[in-house]
């Protein structure tokens, strides 16, 4: 409230009438009451209930490679193409098909449970990579098989 005074004395200065007249402490109650019924701005946009499991877009295999600077290229990894749904402090890990390997993959899980998010799903590739940068795919079969 002492800041509050000290506010309202700099604001009010140019008319230290109102203050004589009402009393500081009138003009600050009547001042945070109105602060307090202000409501808060509608929420902009529709919030749409969570939609599961999403189709992945699929690569396509073509004979050349397409002209333009505009084109992005990535290396193809040999792993397992994955789709992570986080929310309400699950992690959920669905094959390209929609299965769930959260059990084949607890590891993955349990790093991506670390990502501060309310909600994401998250498409990419697990895989095992090799010290010369190649990725194993034999190895990883065997991990998701338990018998690593």
């Amino acid at each position: 409230m002492v800041g509050l005074k000290a506010f309202f004395l700099r604001r009010l200065e140019p008319r230290p009438e109102r203050i004589l007249a009402e009393g500081l402490e009138s003009l600050v109650s009547r001042h945070c009451a109105v602060v307090s019924q202000r409501r808060k701005p509608a929420a902009v946009g529709t919030k749409l209930p969570y939609p599961g499991f999403v189709e992945p877009a699929l690569a396509t295999s073509v004979e050349h490679v397409p002209p333009g600077d505009r084109w992005v290229h990535e290396i193809k990894f040999d792993g397992y193409r994955v789709q992570m749904h986080l929310g309400d402090g699950r992690v959920t890990v669905y094959t390209r098909r929609g299965h769930d390997w959260t059990k084949r993959f607890r590891k993955v899980a349990d790093d991506a449970g670390e990502i501060v998010v309310g909600s994401a799903i998250i498409d990419g590739e697990v895989v095992v990579p090799q010290a010369n940068g190649a990725t194993d795919f034999s190895v990883l079969q065997k991990r998701a098989e338990g018998s690593l």
